[in-house]
């Protein structure tokens, strides 16, 4: 099958090729080529182009991720019969999961021939143990089972935010890395929006999400065209303008990673650890809506609240991405980072203190618009330096595990 479409790009550079109906590779490659042609599948896929199915790539799989990962503290305490502790170190498994095979598995990734094709197995890596997990009920066979999905995960987010570090206009990669990171935080939304519902109805429902959407993650990574075939290379004009944009992104990389990491560990927390307050204020009717309890007749647990905070979140850090995306007042300066670093900790302070679900809802948003500011600064900074950009997103994303 031939290419279907070209695109000359603004400005002068040489035409890209927007829809690349075959990638390089062979094999197993043109085996899926075949399927999809028998089923219709690939017209409808193929009518995107490989930008877009980026984005849609991150959709999936962070949808995924999250409604495995919505359900999990629920597994543990109705499945397994633990407590917040046994949440709280699974949950800690699978962040140290996470990390080890960013830092460890980075550099080798980097270093293979397509680092699409491993993605693509991460990808089906996290479907495979998440929905494999929800099939125990012991409880150190489900975490390894679940750190296992985590670690595979890490071979497909570093590589999929470095491939946007290849657009060589700058102004178009922030808007870039703006779309990607909203495509991927609208799928976490939808994921902790839903996956509680799902374990209300059945607990194995939102692991045969993970699977569904894992899959289609895997397919649109595995057809991608390699970065410098589709974006092409530095024009000489904007040559100056790059170094200047990679020194300064050296410089202020390590406060932003700093700012990222201390986040992410209250983010952490407010995921895995508070859903058994939340889930003890439901049990006792302590919960209130903003000042008085809810009625006892009150018709959703609390799997189903929690699911709304964790939307909170993740929409917050939706509104983030637009604003950075469109903005360059931040780019290399992090004291707005800082202050609402301030203020994540003083949501978190108030988490512990409230019993109003009204309030929970603010201190979510606080907490959500202030990790990911920091880890839009800081991925954007990782992916400046073409040398090192996989190596850096795969440690930047080690610090979010």
């Amino acid at each position: 099958m031939a290419a279907i479409g070209v695109e000359a790009s603004a400005g002068s550079r040489s035409p890209r090729w927007i829809v690349l109906m075959r990638p390089v590779a062979h094999g197993a490659s043109e085996g899926l080529h075949s399927c999809l042609s028998r089923t219709g599948f690939d017209k409808l896929l193929f009518m995107f182009s490989p930008i877009h199915r980026h984005y849609i790539a991150a959709f999936f799989l962070d949808l995924a991720f999250m409604m495995g990962f919505t359900a999990l503290p629920f597994y543990v305490f109705k499945e397994i019969g633990g407590g917040a502790a046994m949440s709280g170190v699974i949950g800690g498994g699978l962040s140290l999961s996470y990390a080890a095979v960013c830092i460890f598995g980075g550099g080798l990734v980097a270093k293979a021939r397509n680092s699409l094709r491993v993605a693509s197995l991460g990808s089906v890596g996290l479907s495979l143990f998440f929905f494999l997990a929800s099939f125990s009920r012991e409880p150190i066979v489900f975490a390894l089972l679940s750190m296992c999905g985590m670690g595979s995960m890490a071979l497909a987010w570093p590589t999929l935010h470095a491939w946007l570090g290849g657009e060589p206009d700058l102004r178009k990669r922030g808007r870039y890395m703006a779309r990607f990171n909203i495509s991927w935080s609208a799928g976490m939304a939808l994921g902790s929006l839903f996956s509680g519902f799902l374990f209300e109805i059945h607990f194995r429902l939102p692991y045969i999400c993970v699977c569904v959407f894992g899959g289609i993650s895997a397919i649109l990574i595995f057809l991608q065209p390699q970065e410098h075939s589709y974006f092409g290379d530095v024009p000489a004009h904007a040559q100056d303008e790059h170094q200047n944009h990679t020194r300064l992104s050296e410089f202020y990389l390590l406060p932003t990673w700093v700012a990222c990491f201390t986040g992410w560990c209250l983010l952490g927390a407010a995921r895995t650890v508070y859903p058994k307050r939340l889930d003890a204020l439901v049990g006792d009717n302590r919960l209130t809506l903003f000042l008085d309890p809810l009625p006892p007749e009150w018709p959703v647990g609390a799997a189903a609240l929690f699911s709304v905070l964790a939307f909170a979140i993740t929409f917050a850090s939706a509104t983030v991405f637009v604003l950075m995306g469109r903005s360059v007042a931040w780019h290399h300066t992090f004291r707005f980072i800082v202050a609402l670093e301030l203020m994540a900790c003083a949501a978190s302070w108030l988490l512990a203190a409230t019993h109003s679900l009204a309030l929970m809802v603010v201190c979510y948003t606080v907490v959500g618009v202030s990790v990911y500011a920091a880890f839009f600064a800081a991925i954007f900074y990782s992916v400046a330096n073409p040398a090192r950009k996989h190596r850096r997103a795969s440690m930047n994303e080690a610090l979010v595990g």
